[in-house]
């Protein structure tokens, strides 16, 4: 009876600290506090599903800042093509899509995962990454599904990936794949996901050299 209950605690812990985690994050959203960069991730994905294909450099570049912003990025059609994708899939508008903390439960499972391994209980983790949510920009990025939110996800992932890799002596092939299909589409997402990802992969060539060097 007492394992049962320790496990039904458990449980509710990690249900609560999902449940924190994103009440933050709707919270902010429902109250539009986004960045506004979400803005042109939505537009442009708006314009691609309006004329069924990637259109890059759209705008003219002295219209504007943001028209010169969503120029740029449409040489990195990733992000916004799942926004466009996950309209198309589920039904709901792009506007609406953008609001939604989408990214942020990627990065609450991988951060949850990770310090989990390493021994953090519940109340640690909840603390850790609520408290991260909010300093960060008032959580205009975590409350946005937008080509930032979904880089920052991704280098997440990657790096709790290549932490799994250096820990394993016989790393899984999905591990290996997925790591490999992070590393060859970053650029194509998000610029600081790319750096992210080479700043992560130099540490852990270091690190595996290192190891050699020593057991040499």
């Amino acid at each position: 009876m007492k394992v049962n209950a320790y496990k039904s605690s458990g449980l509710f812990m990690k249900m609560l600290s999902f449940l924190v985690i994103m009440g933050l994050s709707t919270l902010y959203s429902s109250f539009e506090l986004i960045d506004s960069f979400g803005f042109s991730s939505a537009t442009l994905a708006t314009l691609w599903g309006g004329y069924g294909k990637v259109i890059v450099h759209p705008f003219n570049a002295s219209v504007g800042f943001f028209e010169g912003n969503m120029n740029s990025h449409s040489y990195r059609p990733l992000s916004h093509l799942c926004i466009l994708i996950y309209s198309l899939i589920s039904g709901l508008s792009i506007e609406r899509i953008i609001f939604m903390p989408i990214s942020i439960l990627l990065i609450a499972l991988v951060l949850f995962v990770l310090l989990r391994e390493y021994g953090a209980s519940e109340m640690l983790i909840v603390f850790t990454i609520s408290v991260g949510i909010v300093l960060n920009n008032v959580t205009t990025m975590s409350s946005t599904f937008y080509y930032i939110s979904i880089g920052y996800a991704l280098a997440f992932l990657g790096i709790y990936l290549l932490l799994k890799l250096a820990s394993s002596n016989s790393p899984s092939r999905s591990t290996i794949i997925t790591l490999l299909l992070l590393s060859v589409t970053a650029p194509w997402f998000y610029y600081t996901f790319a750096f992210v990802i080479i700043v992560a992969m130099f540490f852990f060539v270091l690190q595996q050299y290192s190891t050699t060097k020593k057991t040499s």
